[in-house]
């Protein structure tokens, strides 16, 4: 069976130059991904607001399962994790 990653991070483009905190994070799970032979079929995004309740993700996660992903590697601050749990829960 191929397992279908999809990388899912925090990415800030109001600065001037695009922002990826974390960014080490998702190259070194990337690396690991690859040695295993999963496929990496996204990278989806999201800017960071600041009330995470107001986060919305749905058009992210509505093409995340479209992908057939199996596992998706979330890469943000809690704050923001949770709601985008919240969000899997009411979306799938």
């Amino acid at each position: 069976m191929i397992t279908r990653v999809t990388f899912m991070f925090i990415m800030n483009i109001k600065k001037s130059s695009y922002h990826f905190p974390g960014i080490n994070g998702v190259l070194a799970l990337k690396d690991e991904a690859y040695k295993r032979g999963w496929i990496v079929v996204a990278h989806e995004h999201f800017e960071p607001v600041s009330d995470p309740n107001s986060l919305d993700v749905r058009r992210q996660l509505k093409w995340i399962r479209q992908t057939g992903t199996r596992i998706v590697v979330l890469n943000c601050y809690l704050r923001y994790s949770r709601q985008v749990t919240k969000s899997v829960q009411t979306t799938y």
